[in-house]
């Protein structure tokens, strides 16, 4: 759209982000796992197994539990103990946001103290495995400015989801072969062509707040809930771009599981601010927590 405006009329563009955010800051992943437990908190289901504050307050238990001192886990399976820290739990309670329907019972789980499956699940990735290059050899490449790298490591949300998702990036960029693009790359230009964002405000592998930073002139519709590609969506509101028709809007529940019983339970689906420019802002498919 930059190199051939010409040939581009109107844009319609889900999960995007700027170069300068190509690691998530903290907060708003933070902000998007309270967007998810704020709905939970919500539910009858899962009342039973929520303490006073709900899902945040529940985490912040568990926050203090672990940064007092690690506990020594036994997974029964043949392996060993397992010592789980406070990092662990920072980084598991990121990457289980990453599916928001499991997500409330895999906290709830730890919070009552069942720890067993997901110890064995820590005790796996530790584990020497095989790793795909072209994620760190673009991200390091792209990087950040310094600016945003003062931002990231001084940001206090990193007492929830910790600084895995870009401490090693930084620490390892001088290895990597890729070069460094510059700060001058990495800077937010304008661009004519009318565009249309789109992004689900349940989505901690892309936040909603990077697509919040994108071009001002762009209208933002928000859809409650996980998808990260809300095709559906997207090919129903692209109506509003000028664009061809499409199919249904995206599905009006989304689905998460109780702790308990593992049955369903619906949550809302689009917000009703759809089209405004809202302010509410899933990664790798993981296993659906329960309390035993």
């Amino acid at each position: 759209m930059r190199s051939h405006p010409d040939i581009v009329a109107r844009a319609v563009l889900s999960s995007v982000e700027p170069l300068d955010f190509g690691y998530d800051m903290p907060s708003p992943l933070l902000a998007t796992m309270q967007r998810i437990a704020f709905d939970a908190d919500r539910d009858p289901g899962l009342a039973p197994y929520l303490p006073p504050g709900g899902l945040m307050a529940a985490i912040d238990a568990l926050r203090e539990r672990f940064a007092r001192q690690p506990i020594t886990v036994d997974p029964q399976d043949g392996g060993g103990t397992v010592v789980i820290g406070l990092a662990d739990l920072q980084a598991s309670l990121l990457a289980e946001a990453a599916t928001p329907g499991s997500w409330p019972a895999f906290v709830l789980s730890l919070y009552h103290g069942h720890y067993a499956e997901w110890a064995r699940e820590v005790a796996q990735g530790r584990q020497a495995q095989e790793y795909k290059l072209i994620g760190p050899l673009i991200d390091t490449s792209l990087g950040i400015t310094p600016s945003q790298e003062f931002r990231l490591r001084h940001d206090p949300a990193r007492a929830y989801v910790g600084e895995g998702g870009f401490a090693p990036y930084l620490a390892a960029a001088s290895a990597w072969p890729t070069p460094d693009l510059g700060d001058d790359y990495r800077q937010l230009r304008p661009i004519d062509t009318p565009m249309l964002l789109v992004h689900g405000d349940w989505d901690t592998s892309t936040p909603i707040d990077n697509m919040l930073a994108q071009l001002p002139t762009s209208q933002q519709p928000c859809h409650r809930g996980p998808s990260r590609r809300p095709r559906r969506h997207v090919s129903s509101v692209a109506q509003r771009a000028g664009g061809p028709r499409g199919r249904p809007p995206f599905p009006a529940h989304r689905r998460v599981r109780r702790p308990a019983d593992r049955g369903d339970l619906a949550f809302p689906g689009l917000c009703n601010a759809c089209l405004c420019r809202a302010q509410r802002g899933g990664r790798r498919p993981r296993r659906e927590g329960a309390i035993a």
